[in-house]
């Protein structure tokens, strides 16, 4: 039986490969760190997105509380009274949008895992309808009741956009219970708000 191909090598040849061996190992650990702290890293940019994407839808359903309470008291006083502070609330209310917008755009165009999950056209639908309520509301052509509603359907809409992100956090339960407990807090201040707009409205009409 003749010599193997391992006895076959030379010494040198033999060290080379013992020596081999480790680096070998090394860097293949190393390259499986490094593929996992990407992913992690990965998963950590598209999770804050979406949270800046969660702030931001905050942030337009709260000026949209504040423009829901303001026409409330314009209505209530038939016009007499808010028309400033209406119009410069529209103003901010318009400026959270567009950058809740572009957040959202930019979702769209970095092709975020979450793109095809995430579900906003609800909410860009139900921004539409703006327009045409505040219109109304200009004219007095709406009672303080029908406004009351058409904003709340505006805002309701908005709020499922948080209500997803427990589902789209990849498991990570701080994140589900920062999420959850972020949520809950909006929806304090939906009925709050809510609350707010009728007593405008009747501070507006005495």
């Amino acid at each position: 039986m003749g010599p193997s191909m391992i006895e076959r090598l030379s010494i040198r040849t033999k060290l080379v490969v013992i020596l081999l061996i480790p680096i070998v190992a090394l860097l293949y650990f190393s390259i499986s760190s490094v593929r996992e702290k990407s992913a992690v890293a990965d998963n950590m940019g598209n999770v804050e997105m979406l949270v800046r994407l969660v702030v931001k839808t905050g942030e337009v359903v709260h000026a949209l509380q504040k423009e829901r309470g303001i026409s409330s008291g314009f209505l209530g006083s038939k016009g007499k009274h808010f028309e400033l502070a209406l119009s410069a609330q529209r103003v901010a209310t318009d400026r959270a949008r567009e950058e809740l917008e572009k957040i959202a755009l930019g979702l769209e165009t970095a092709r975020h895992p979450a793109r095809q999950e995430l579900s906003l056209s609800g909410a860009r639908q139900k921004l539409q309808e703006l327009a045409q309520q505040r219109a109304m509301v200009d004219q007095l052509q709406v009672e303080a009741s029908r406004s009351f509603r058409g904003y709340n359907e505006i805002i309701a809409a908005l709020l499922e956009i948080p209500m997803q992100l427990p589902t789209l956090g990849n498991g990570d339960p701080e994140l589900t219970r920062s999420s959850l407990a972020y949520i809950a807090l909006l929806f304090v201040k939906e009925y709050t708000g809510q609350e707010r707009a009728l007593l405008n409205n009747a501070f507006g009409a005495g």
